[in-house]
């Protein structure tokens, strides 16, 4: 996972989720419940995960 829209966006799927503009890869392999992404952490230890990608 990167922050930021992609230099190019050939290859590349957008979505808007929520208010946010999400960039999926047409090479992940997405498994059948779709994606998942969560912020986890406390305070300044905040990370994002991403579940459902093979």
């Amino acid at each position: 996972m990167i922050a930021g829209a992609p230099y190019s966006s050939a290859g590349y799927e957008r979505q808007t989720l929520d208010g946010i503009e999400v960039y999926i890869s047409s090479e992940m392999d997405v498994g059948p419940e779709g994606i998942f992404v969560d912020l986890v952490g406390w305070g300044p230890f905040r990370y994002l995960t991403l579940d459902g990608v093979a």
